[in-house]
């Protein structure tokens, strides 16, 4: 996560989306070992990290055993983000967020999962190797299609040290439509550092 403040902006834009966003977001949240299947790998962790002035990151870590003690890949996405406001579709304090995709990246941790890849041609590629991070933009993939200035339209809310997404944030968070989801997923609490 970048560790960046408020007081290290300079110009009014900065100064500006400060005030759009969220100072309760701020800061690290992980999610623990959450059972959800890609390509055949059962489980995910992982930590999503939101600045002060409008930076988020995000990491995706596949692991293929339930208890998440075997990491075999990892997603990292980059983005700015803005919160912009209270939900039409609640009035329990979820609120709208834009998330602006600036980078999307993997990178294959073990051979089993490089070959699974390669044999699979994932996202276009035959050429998978362990500890190698390998721009997904512009790449067409069995998720999708993901280019620099996507942006994903979500809710979110905060409830004491817990963050919730929508029920539609999936393992990579992108949705096809520009319709913003409506239902909040409160089995898979995000919890701040």
């Amino acid at each position: 996560m970048i560790g960046l403040s408020a007081a290290s902006c300079s110009t009014k834009e900065h100064g500006k989306k400060v005030e759009q966003n969220s100072t309760e977001l701020a800061g690290t949240w992980d999610l623990g070992c959450s059972e959800r299947d890609f390509m055949g790998f059962t489980c995910v962790k992982e930590s999503l990290g939101f600045s002060f002035i409008g930076d988020y990151e995000r990491s995706i870590r596949l692991h293929d055993d339930t208890s998440c003690k075997t990491e075999v890949g990892r997603f990292d996405v980059k983005g700015t983000y803005a919160v912009l406001g209270a939900t039409a579709n609640t009035n329990d304090g979820t609120r709208d967020i834009n998330l602006t995709l600036s980078g999307f990246e993997f990178t294959v941790l073990t051979d089993s999962l490089a070959t699974v890849l390669n044999t699979g041609n994932f996202c276009g590629r035959s050429n998978w190797a362990v500890n190698q991070k390998v721009s997904l933009l512009g790449l067409d993939c069995t998720i999708g299609k993901v280019n620099r200035g996507d942006v994903i339209y979500d809710i979110f809310l905060i409830d004491k040290n817990s963050l919730f997404f929508s029920d539609q944030l999936g393992a990579i968070g992108f949705h096809s439509s520009l319709i913003r989801p409506e239902k909040l997923d409160t089995s898979h609490p995000y919890v701040k550092k």
